[in-house]
């Protein structure tokens, strides 16, 4: 019985780790079509590395700003 329950519990897991992957999908491109830096650099880790030397998402969501608009300079 405690096969099967653990079964279950990996099945679950699996399912909602995938939904949270479509999310985090979905939730990327509508900041990415909006040009919502905040909202794109929310999505990754607190501490997340930018460059050589930056780190966290104020510094990320500098360096996206920067990069879209040099797309249209």
């Amino acid at each position: 019985m405690a096969d099967v329950h653990d079964e279950i519990l990996r099945r679950l897991d699996r399912i909602e780790s995938r939904d949270e992957i479509r999310q985090l999908i979905s939730k990327y491109s509508l900041a990415l079509d909006m040009r919502d830096m905040a909202a794109m650099a929310g999505l990754f880790l607190p501490d997340v590395k930018v460059g050589k030397d930056s780190y966290g998402r104020e510094a990320l969501r500098d360096w996206l700003d920067q990069t879209m608009r040099q797309q249209f300079d």
